[in-house]
């Protein structure tokens, strides 16, 4: 491999994947690259002397009687050998491209290439780890290339010889250090891939003088970084007038935007209730602002101008969110405001690299061979990236072992002696989110950081999009789950650790270091018997009133003001024995981290990790103790505000024992969070009121109604010209929601409403189970063998499934969960929508069944109370799906029987608020007025 070497870029397609068996090459292309040009190419059809499937002749546009006036690969294997001899082999997932072609050869009577082979995927992975897909269709898309027949061998050979070409330019400018310490960790890359690398580096390294770095880029402590600049602290003040009509909006929105009537009226409400003329002062508000109206422009335009005298702070849902708003927002109102606004996005601390943590672990030995490709990714990572968030990464569940040990646990992490203190990103992003104008967060990080926000000079402003979310967010944030068995086991292993594990040596001639471990031994054998006896007694309380003892059976006591007795002596005293051996294994702790310290020179590098895997155990249970205590403070002095059970997984095995608890009143909390600490907010979604009335919303939300102001805007779609809701209304007798026969009758339904109408089609479930068995009656109709289903929970995660709906058309997904109000698939990704069950949550959750019970005892009843609510919510959420963008058409369907026979589905469907007209009828009924629909359409 020289400067001179030829690269021949193949690209084959073939019967299937499987060249041991029965299948064949049916195309051959081959582009030769050469000095980073292409100087040659070719390409031929190959019979393979068999039928091929229909779903392959689909996705290739190659048919049999094409194939069969081609020659087969023994007749042309001559030739592809001869012209691929002295050449590199390049493929686009060179794995399977360069170990089927020589199985080819083989058959054929030729023996295999000996060639060197890369790999551009992974070549692409490792120089652009930000992108979120490395298919080739994508790629060409991103760096501009002629990519005219996908799935052609032709122009798939093409694609990649203009990307390999692209990459190598790539690979030039990478700096020089950079692409050394790669070589150093040396990745596990595909066949000859690595040499690519270590031929650059050697490059490098034969030059006279060393290559310089590009300006934007400096060196700290070894490591290459992108220059980041902080937001000016004095930034340059325009008087500016709010443009309260249409035309004066006009003039400040870029010219591809058209004032929305809707959206004025949000934007008036929200500066008119903040600016200084309001007399009587500013309101919560609650501004539901459906699908249509320019909601995130709706809010962030007022605010702008609000801005200027004090900073706005956004919580939106998810980081997607976050981003959305940075990317294309905050960009659109720059393009037109007669002043600059500024904003930065903050995220909880693990988000974001230690330098100083990864520096320590780059060149370490990793059980994980995808761990040193990834640390290579990051080196690259690092000349791009000006935040430091992990999540530019977009890394897989598979990839946080190595996450957790080079991301930051908390800002108190950040010392002034770590060799990186200055090109810190996480210290960076809260001292730039101290100048911006706006300050974009997600409501997990709102709920859990709220104290920080408290500490400003004066109150900011606040929008929380997504109220629905946000809603959610307060529940999640505050459920909390102590399980004795796993503090058992880090006592265990803490104390193991010091007692055994240490080194004796560490401790044999200090006496100070003896004796602080002797303390430390006592207090986690005295602290550990406590949390034993007190969870053991309650375990067996719990158990002695089972019916039945058998192994494997669960059991669940909800804790109430009746039984609550019981276990507070129990917790009180046991907080009573716990606080104070905390607040000594602390200053043991830390007595013996001063004097492991300061004998640091004296001991060997096996004590020094030794000692310190034991304090990370320590920190650990140190963390296991504070959250019980949390706990156990809530139970005893916030019993009101929470709901509490105790589950057992098996009653005759104490570890799998749980004490958990949630909030129940959200007023106090919400009072102590958020409505002491920022001006009064506003909170906005697509979907926040579940009826006219809604009181649902306000309790949630702890706020009096005379001191919100709350309008539901209309959207600005027609969505009465755009979509259709057909309510099936006749079934089979005995075919209630959840038999086997419902099951039978949604499989039928799905498959007749496709076939009549193969869109793309997204079907909404309850369950999981819900989905496989649905599923399952599918694929005995061999309907899933002739169709594209996509089913979660069968053939992948929801976020898998969700890449391969947007990119297969036509195709059916089956969803539950994140599908019924976190997923977007706007045009003519999504047409239709079949709402298999009506979103009601399950009663049985240990949470809900608490939550009920709290209800009950509060003479409410928690069907009409917190279910029916919830499950209008979530089917407003649902049916939002469809119509995402002024362009979108749909049609939705609902096979849900509930929703035409039970008294709570009229409720349920008069509170949609939808637009979109609702006709009732039969299936076939229903199947003839959509087809209707899509003609006139």
């Amino acid at each position: 491999m020289n400067s001179n070497s030829i690269y021949s870029v193949v690209d084959m397609e073939t019967t299937g994947t499987d060249s041991a068996n029965e299948d064949r090459i049916i195309q051959f292309s081959c582009y030769q690259v050469q000095n980073n040009e292409i100087i040659n190419e070719f390409t031929t059809d190959i019979n393979p002397n068999r039928e091929i499937s229909s779903r392959i002749s689909q996705l290739t546009g190659i048919n049999q009687q094409r194939l069969d006036s081609a020659k087969p690969f023994d007749a042309l294997a001559g030739t592809i050998y001869k012209l691929l001899q002295g050449t590199i082999f390049v493929a686009h997932n060179v794995n399977f491209d360069y170990p089927f072609l020589n199985s080819e050869f083989q058959r054929a009577g030729y023996p295999e290439l000996e060639l060197e082979a890369i790999d551009t995927v992974t070549l692409s992975q490792l120089l652009l780890p930000t992108l979120t897909s490395y298919r080739l269709s994508d790629l060409s898309k991103y760096f501009n290339i002629f990519h005219k027949h996908p799935h052609s061998a032709n122009g798939d050979a093409y694609a990649t010889s203009k990307l390999l070409i692209v990459l190598f330019k790539q690979l030039q400018e990478l700096p020089a250090m950079t692409l050394s310490q790669i070589v150093r960790v040396r990745p596990n890359l595909p066949l000859d891939t690595f040499e690519v690398l270590k031929r650059m580096d050697a490059d490098n390294r034969s030059q006279p003088t060393a290559k310089p770095i590009p300006n934007y880029l400096y060196i700290a402590n070894g490591i290459v970084l992108r220059k980041k600049e902080l937001l000016s602290n004095s930034q340059e003040k325009v008087v500016a007038t709010y443009p309260k009509n249409k035309r004066q909006k006009q003039k400040v929105l870029p010219d591809n935007l058209e004032s929305r009537p809707q959206q004025n009226t949000m934007m008036n409400m929200i500066y008119n209730n903040y600016s200084e003329d309001n007399q009587s002062g500013s309101k919560n508000l609650i501004i539901e602002a459906p699908t249509g109206v320019g909601k995130s422009l709706g809010y962030s335009l007022p605010f702008a101008y609000l801005a200027e005298k004090k900073q706005v702070v956004i919580s939106t849902a998810t980081n997607y969110l976050q981003q959305q708003l940075q990317d294309q927002t905050i960009p659109l109102l720059n393009d037109g405001l007669p002043f600059h606004t500024s904003s930065v996005i903050l995220k909880g601390s693990s988000h974001y690299i230690d330098l100083s943590k990864f520096k320590t672990v780059l060149y370490s030995s990793d059980s994980h061979p995808h761990n040193s490709f990834l640390k290579c990714q990051i080196l690259v990572w690092l000349t791009m990236t000006k935040t430091g968030d992990l999540d530019e990464l977009h890394l897989n569940v598979d990839q946080n072992g190595l996450l957790e040990s080079i991301n930051h646990r908390s800002t108190k992490e950040i010392n002034s002696d770590n060799p990186f203190f200055s090109d810190d990103f996480l210290r960076f992003n809260i001292q730039n989110a101290k100048r911006a104008n706006f300050i974009i967060v997600n409501h997990s990080y709102l709920l859990s950081n709220w104290e920080g926000f408290s500490k400003l000079n004066e109150k900011p402003y606040l929008c929380i999009d997504e109220t629905q979310q946000f809603l959610e967010s307060v529940r999640t944030e505050n459920k909390q789950q102590i399980l004795p068995g796993m503090i058992l086991a880090d006592f265990d292993r803490t104390s193991i650790g010091i007692r055994y594990a240490l080194s004796a040596e560490i401790f044999s001639n200090n006496e100070s270091l003896s004796s602080s471990k002797q303390k430390l031994v006592w207090l986690l054998s005295s602290a550990r018997a406590s949390v034993n006896e007190t969870f053991s007694t309650i375990f067996k309380q719990i158990i002695s009133r089972a019916s039945y003892k058998k192994a494997n059976s669960k059991l669940q006591v909800n804790v109430n003001a009746k039984n609550r007795d019981q276990y507070l002596d129990l917790l009180t005293n046991l907080k009573g024995e716990i606080a104070p051996k905390l607040k000594q294994l602390t200053k043991y702790a830390k007595r013996l981290q001063s004097e492991v310290n300061n004998n640091n020179q004296a001991m060997v590098d096996s004590d020094k990790h030794e000692l310190k895997s034991w304090f990370q155990q320590l920190e650990k249970l140190e963390t296991r103790l504070v959250d019980l205590l949390t706990v156990i403070d809530l139970f005893i002095n916030h019993f009101s505000e929470q709901v509490f059970w105790i589950t057992v997984d098996d009653i005759t095995n104490y570890e799998t024992l749980s004490f958990n608890c949630a909030i129940f009143e959200t007023a106090n909390y919400l009072k102590k969070t958020i409505y002491n600490n920022f001006e009064k907010p506003t909170f906005t979604g697509a979907t926040i009121f579940s009826s006219k009335k809604s009181k649902f919303i306000f309790d949630n939300l702890g706020l009096q109604r005379n001191d919100v102001i709350s309008r539901r805007l209309k959207s600005d779609f027609a969505a009465s010209d755009k979509a259709r809701i057909y309510m099936v209304n006749s079934f089979e007798p005995d075919s209630e929601v959840g038999t086997e026969k419902y099951y039978h009758f949604l499989s039928e339904s799905i498959q007749r409403i496709f076939r009549n109408s193969p869109r793309q089609t997204m079907v909404l479930f309850n369950s999981l189970d819900a989905i496989r068995q649905t599923y399952h009656f599918m694929a005995e109709d061999g309907f899933t063998e002739t169709r594209m289903v996509l089913a979660q929970g069968v053939n992948g995660t929801a976020n898998k499934i969700s890449r391969a709906f947007g990119q297969q058309e036509p195709a059916i997904l089956l969803g539950t969960g994140t599908f019924w109000s976190g997923v977007d698939f706007p045009g003519d990704l999504l047409e239709n929508l079949i709402i298999a069950q009506l979103p009601f949550d399950v009663p049985t959750d240990p949470y809900n069944s608490a939550l009920y019970q709290r209800a009950r005892m509060n003479k409410q009843n928690p069907f009409y109370s917190i279910s029916l609510p919830n499950a209008t919510l979530k089917m407003r959420q649902g049916i939002g799906r469809l119509l995402r963008t002024k362009d979108d058409i749909g049609t939705v369907f609902i096979l849900d029987p509930r929703a035409v026979t039970k008294h709570y589905g009229s409720i349920m469907m008069a509170n949609i608020d939808s637009n979109i007209p609702i006709e009732s009828g039969s299936l076939d009924e229903s199947i003839v007025n959509m087809l209707s629909f899509y003609e006139k359409h």
